[in-house]
């Protein structure tokens, strides 16, 4: 896998600073402007459509003259629709993802039938983070277009990202999540720890916000954003910088270990003085390499991930810094283990328990580790994560 992705990722690094807005744009926030038609031609829908994507590896808020590169990337969802200060519209903005074979969760259209018989369309997409808002969005209204969308479009799920900084500091009644949580059928958090609060040291949030809306909402579908770029937010120190490709690579495999079913990157720089520093792309190259190698990983490992999380009949236990989760799929058993730490740890125990296995592959490194009583033991680098598949 690592010698086909080699040519790829090579190209990865030149990929284009996208297109600016006319009027930058906060996350989630759209222009009010009439929407026009877009300008040229919207590529041609596949011939045939492509498998409806396993586990969703999204991109927040992106314009239709860089779905190519992402989808290179290797994203299969666009996550929010991105008019551009009105000069594209919904239907364009999903045409265009459609043409590119990629998949689509956006804020509805004014036609809701057309919706619902959109074969691209994941799920239809409330307002971004109604939790931060000045008063906190009433939860009467999400319930009143939840009631709306799924009366004209049941078979679409409805998707809700709220701040993971906010839930887990408290600053939003648990009540109004309660309620938020009945008008979603999959639920996302953010929470970006290292461009967002200057705080590398809390890496750990990610999962912790998937780990309590998984709880809160009686168990629906997690999904998990992740920051890319330093995005030179307003309230941080000018010195706050963006995550680095082995602190990005944390933050996936944390979501994941914790259930989150999909992920979608927030690319942005928002820039503190947004008129002339706003970029819908600004992640570096080396974090784009990164990416293209996870995303790949985690399409390879799609229905191992969206499989039942840690079930009961096996376990994988180990001491921190490690973050260790499981799922038995197919008759194999994924170990799921992250050095949840900036520093290599030697001779790492990993106790196993389900199975009398007494070797495990390695994935991606073409190798295998002895089970021996009842332990795999290895070694992990800065953030290293491994998959070891027991049969």
């Amino acid at each position: 896998m690592r010698r086909l992705l080699a040519p790829l990722l090579v190209a990865l690094v030149a990929l284009p600073a996208f297109a600016q807005p006319v009027a930058p744009t906060r996350k989630a926030e759209h222009p009010a402007a009439p929407e026009r038609k877009v300008e040229g031609a919207t590529p041609r829908r596949p011939a045939v459509q492509p498998p409806k994507p396993v586990f969703m590896i999204g991109v927040f808020q992106q314009p239709i003259d860089s779905m190519a590169a992402w989808k290179q990337r290797g994203v299969n969802t666009m996550v929010g629709y991105e008019g551009q200060g009105g000069r594209v519209s919904n239907k364009a903005w999903s045409d265009s993802a459609a043409g590119h074979g990629l998949y689509f969760v956006r804020q509805p259209s004014d036609d809701l039938e057309a919706d619902a018989k959109e074969p691209y369309l994941l799920a239809l997409m409330h307002d971004d983070e109604p939790d931060i808002r000045k008063p906190p969005t009433p939860p009467e209204l999400l319930a009143k277009l939840y009631a709306e969308w799924k009366g004209a479009a049941p078979d679409k799920p409805v998707f809700l990202n709220l701040s993971g900084g906010q839930l887990l500091g408290g600053r939003t009644p648990r009540a109004v999540y309660d309620a938020y949580l009945k008008s979603a059928d999959w639920i996302s958090s953010d929470i970006y720890p290292v461009t967002g609060y200057n705080r590398p040291d809390w890496l750990w949030k990610v999962g912790a916000s998937v780990d309590a809306l998984r709880e809160w909402s009686g168990g629906k579908p997690q999904f998990a954003c992740i920051e890319t770029s330093a995005q030179e937010l307003a309230w941080t120190a000018p010195q706050t910088r963006g995550v680095t490709p082995d602190e990005f690579r944390a933050e996936i495999w944390n979501a994941v270990i914790h259930g989150a079913r999909g992920i979608t990157y927030f690319p942005q720089r928002l820039g503190r003085n947004p008129a002339k520093e706003f970029k819908y792309d600004a992640t570096p190259a080396n974090v784009a390499l990164e990416m293209a190698t996870q995303n790949a990983r985690l399409t390879e490992l799609a229905p191992a991930l969206v499989s039942a999380m840690n079930p009961s009949t096996h376990a994988a236990r180990s001491d921190k810094p490690m973050d260790v989760g499981w799922r038995v799929h197919d008759g194999k058993m994924y170990v799921l283990a992250l050095n949840f730490s900036d520093g290599p740890v030697k001779a790492v125990k990993i106790t196993l328990t389900g199975t009398a296995a007494t070797r495990a592959a390695v994935m991606w490194e073409g190798r295998e580790v002895r089970i021996e009583g009842g332990a795999i033991t290895d070694d992990f680098g800065p953030y290293g994560v491994r998959v070891y598949v027991v049969r």
